[in-house]
């Protein structure tokens, strides 16, 4: 009897054992599953994150370009906007537009004709300053414009006229504090106790500012790509003091006639790209 029970509770433990095992086997399986299981999902989450990445990416090219030169013509109606890489002529038959890479070197300025080119197309250009109106609207512009368009393949060409306006680089519009003048360094003392500025909003092409004595304001006029003329300064009438170098910062002002960036400072060139003054941003 003795040995029935101990063989009996020897083959129930063997039994337990065994189960044990299985049961062991069995959720080591489980978890491997939903190891894998987790694993596949994160797989496909980083998948279609990095999928939808690259659709991102790719959908909208960085390809904007904006323009410094618009100009419109009525009966016909057509539209012409100049960047620095191209010149795109568009009418209402052709919405797709005729589209003319532009050479680096080839700046569009006012009265002068420019001639761009390719291999189906010729386009001349000209741009006269004075009044201009669409005859369609309320609307003055700064330019007169004449766009020459020839077809190369069948020489065929038209002639329009239209009115045209130059838009000065969005980055001019800041708060400017004098740096250097004529090349030389300034300071407070230069112009009594505070350094001229120049506030520039080129939403409406004018400027406001302090001249070292006496307030200033006046109109931001561009006639190209880096081309810009400060003209109808007016300032204040307070009496300066004789030390005060404001004449020699409203003499400069008058001679601008372009700009350039250099990081955040602005340098305000005259019309031979000499460098007259320079300004930090505020």
């Amino acid at each position: 009897l003795i040995l029935y029970f101990y063989k009996n509770q020897k083959e129930q433990k063997t039994k337990n054992n065994t189960m044990k095992i299985k049961s062991t086997i069995v959720m080591s399986i489980i978890v491997m599953a939903s190891l894998s299981s987790c694993k596949s999902q994160k797989e496909v989450v980083e998948k279609t994150a990095t999928d939808k990445t690259q659709v991102e990416n790719t959908a909208i090219p960085n390809t904007l370009e904006i323009p410094y030169f618009k100009a419109i013509g009525v009966e016909p109606f057509w539209n012409l906007e100049i960047s620095q890489k191209q010149v795109k002529f568009t009418t209402l038959e052709n919405e797709k537009g005729v589209v003319l890479p532009i050479e680096s070197a080839k700046i569009f300025e006012e009265s002068t004709k420019t001639t761009y080119s390719t291999k189906d197309f010729m386009l001349i250009l000209e741009a006269i300053p004075g009044g201009c109106n669409d005859g369609m609207s309320d609307l003055n512009y700064s330019h007169k414009v004449t766009v020459s368009l020839i077809d190369e393949a069948t020489g065929e060409a038209s002639e329009n006229y239209g009115c045209g306006q130059f838009f000065a680089d969005s980055k001019l519009s800041n708060t400017w504090i004098l740096q250097t003048l004529r090349d030389k360094n300034v300071n407070s003392k230069d112009f009594g106790d505070q350094l001229p500025n120049l506030q520039i909003a080129t939403e409406t092409n004018s400027f406001t500012g302090f001249a070292g004595c006496n307030t200033i304001k006046g109109q931001l006029v561009p006639n190209s790509n880096d081309r810009i003329k400060l003209e109808n300064i007016a300032t204040t009438r307070m009496m300066c003091a004789p030390e005060n170098k404001e004449q020699d910062f409203l003499n400069v002002l008058s001679k601008v006639g372009a700009y350039k960036f250099d990081g955040e400072t602005l340098i305000l060139l005259d019309a031979t790209y000499v460098p007259v003054a320079t300004f930090r941003k505020k």
